[in-house]
């Protein structure tokens, strides 16, 4: 048996920080777009002197990133060169833009994916098509009508990592990687509840 599960793609992200108090940093904000191209706004102290300097260097990273679509606003504190890339790239990141994310999943606010169920007899099987934290299993398997349940990843497809809310603030590589808003696990969750309930009726 199968069953859908629908989860929202991550289309923003930040990093760095600003502020009256702050020097050689700068904060990275980045909405993901469809199309239109890079759009990139600058607030700088040392704009008149660095402005064009710190837009060249934003839209190269992006460049070499494989970001082309995407509404971009810096902050700067004056940054150094090495800080302005690093800040952009953990911005990418945590948008879940990285160039082969940024091609497959263009335009999409969600994506929805196949889940798969099997039942034999009082063993349940859940399979999703990415790589779930293990909390999300552990979630599932503490809800499943069946007394032995196993949930599984990279399912007929790899859609990426897919964390918990929890994990997000925290960060790390699998979050900032991954193409999915908080609480898409959860949401993955309850859809696969939803699939055990099918099988167990």
């Amino acid at each position: 048996m199968s069953g859908l599960a629908k989860a929202e793609i991550m289309r923003s992200g930040e990093a760095g920080h600003c502020g009256k108090d702050v020097r050689s940093d700068l904060q990275v904000a980045l909405e993901a777009r469809a199309e239109g191209g890079i759009e990139i706004g600058l607030e700088s102290r040392v704009a008149a002197y660095y402005g064009e300097n710190i837009l060249a260097q934003a839209r190269q990273a992006l460049s070499d990133l494989g970001v082309h679509d995407a509404h971009v606003t810096i902050h700067d504190e004056g940054a150094l060169p090495f800080v302005i890339a690093a800040r952009i790239e953990a911005a990418v990141r945590r948008a879940g833009m990285l160039a082969d994310k940024a091609r497959q999943y263009a335009g999409l606010a969600e994506v929805e994916t196949e889940l798969h169920g099997i039942r034999l007899g009082e063993v349940a099987l859940v399979g999703f098509a990415g790589e779930p934290f293990s909390e999300l299993g552990v979630q599932v398997k503490a809800r499943s009508p069946f007394p032995h349940t196993l949930f599984s990843g990279y399912t007929n497809d790899y859609l990426g990592y897919l964390p918990t809310a929890d994990a997000s603030p925290a960060g790390g590589d699998e979050v900032d990687t991954s193409p999915f808003r908080p609480g898409a696990g959860e949401q993955v969750v309850e859809a696969s509840l939803a699939l055990l309930a099918a099988l167990r009726d």
